[in-house]
């Protein structure tokens, strides 16, 4: 008995250090992502891959071939890209983790966004909109809103690409999601520009700059501050 305890105890202790290790190599690899190394990125994601299948631990596997799709779209790869993010899916649904079914859901509307197939994108969205909303996951349901935005400007709908991005808004701001709501106020933003109402433009363009120099987001500061530049030479 004294040695069964021992061996279940090793077993655990072991499986403990395996499941940390997996976590940090794909903490490693998302750094890598967010850094722009790919390389990198998919050398510790795969690292992190070969562990959670040894652990058979499906959220783990689902959570990796989404990381990695997200590598392969930023190669250009969308074949890749596409691949992972639908294995990501299948897991994900598996297991019933609506978080992840919705999120891959918005991965896979993404890509089919930037490739000019809008009805595909739009098809995609919606469903991880409803998914979210099953869930109350505010999180998802702001990304999604913020999505379907994405494809109504593509549209040219005007109208209707506001009142997604202003909805949108909203949820990062109640839940408290600075990143988020810079972009959101960006995305707001660019629709007053088209609108060619460029003091309004400004206005949501300043907000985005105030809150990304309080959270240090120095890719959002460059980004905004030549929005804001565009809107100003725009504007005359």
């Amino acid at each position: 008995l004294a040695n069964s305890n021992a061996t279940n105890s090793e077993l655990k202790n072991k499986s403990f250090y395996l499941f940390s290790l997996a976590s940090a190599l794909s903490n490693k690899g998302q750094i890598y992502d967010m850094q722009g190394d790919n390389t990198n990125a998919l050398l510790y994601d795969f690292k992190s891959l070969k562990l959670w299948e040894g652990l058979k631990d499906k959220l783990g596997i689902a959570t990796c071939f989404n990381n990695i799709g997200l590598v392969y779209n930023n190669q250009g790869d969308i074949p890749k890209a596409l691949e992972y993010h639908h294995k990501s899916l299948k897991i994900s649904e598996e297991i019933n983790d609506k978080t992840a079914i919705a999120n891959s859901l918005n991965n896979i509307g993404g890509i089919y966004l930037n490739q000019g197939d809008t009805h595909k994108a739009l098809e995609n969205f919606n469903m991880s909109l409803k998914v979210s909303e099953e869930v109350k996951d505010s999180l998802g349901i702001a990304n999604s809103l913020n999505s379907i935005g994405g494809v109504y400007q593509k549209f040219g709908d005007i109208k209707k690409t506001l009142e997604y991005y202003q909805k949108s808004l909203t949820m990062y701001e109640q839940i408290g999601d600075k990143m988020g709501t810079a972009y959101g106020l960006n995305n707001v933003a660019s629709i007053y520009d088209s609108k060619k109402d460029y003091l309004k433009s400004l206005e949501y363009y300043k907000k985005s700059l105030k809150i990304q120099e309080e959270i240090n987001d120095q890719y959002g500061i460059v980004y905004t501050l030549r929005n804001i530049a565009q809107t100003m030479l725009d504007n005359g």
